[in-house]
Order: C-alpha cells, then sequence, then structure tokens
C-alpha cells in the first residue's frame, strides 16, 4: 500500500488510539472497546483498515483474535512510530487510554473479566 493511504488511514483519532494501545501490547477487540468506550462494530472498522494497510496483524486465540503493529511497518517506519509515540504522550485522549491500559495491566483485566472494567475504572476516578 502506497504511504499517502497509510498516512489517510492515521488521519483519524479513534483509529491512532487504537494504534497507540497496541502499540504497547497486543489487545483484543473487547480489550480495545473497554480501554476506548468506542463500539465494537466502530473498531471492527478501524481495524480492518489497519489491517488491509498491512499496519496490524491478528492472531487468534480460542474465541479472541488478537491485534499487534505489524513488525514489517514497525521495521519500515520506525521515525514515524517514534513520531506517534511522542505525540501521544502529548495529548490527553491517549495518555488517558495508556493509563485505562495500565490499570487494566495492574489488576489483570483481559477478555476473561472485562465486565470488572467498570469498577476497577471507577476507583481509579
Amino acid at each position: 500500500m502506497i504511504t499517502a493511504e497509510r498516512l489517510k488511514i492515521l488521519s483519524d483519532t479513534n483509529t491512532l488510539r487504537v494504534i497507540n494501545l497496541i502499540l504497547e501490547d497486543r489487545l483484543c477487540v473487547c480489550e480495545l472497546e473497554a480501554l476506548t468506550d468506542l463500539k465494537q462494530s466502530n473498531l471492527s472498522r478501524h481495524l480492518s483498515k489497519l489491517s488491509k494497510a498491512g499496519l496490524i496483524t491478528r492472531s487468534k486465540e480460542a474465541q479472541w483474535v488478537y491485534y499487534t503493529i505489524s513488525d514489517s511497518f514497525l521495521s519500515e517506519h520506525v521515525l514515524l512510530i517514534e513520531y506517534l509515540k511522542e505525540q501521544f504522550s502529548k495529548e490527553l485522549i491517549f495518555t488517558e487510554d495508556t493509563e485505562r491500559s495500565r490499570v487494566f495491566k495492574e489488576n489483570s483485566i483481559g477478555c476473561n473479566n472485562i465486565s470488572q472494567r467498570i469498577e476497577i475504572l471507577n476507583k481509579q476516578q
């Protein structure tokens, strides 16, 4: 896929939120949904675009599909990834997502017990 098309995909804030989160860890749709408060259908649309562009890869484990940044995208676009990480650290929406992800990890919240997310997030606030 040509660079202009990849950059166009990255022009959406919610797509960037997904990238921000999966740069740090592999996540499934239900985890991304809980972390971003986006609807599953909306997330699936973003994930599909990212996958078709070769920016992310997916792996299936049991009934869950996990997403990560593709190794080829990481190796081909080191400077872009560094730039994105720097910008993510400066913008509230991305830092809030990252903080929620950290809280989930600290409390071992994942696909198996995602329903605990509201309780955990309420304690955080």
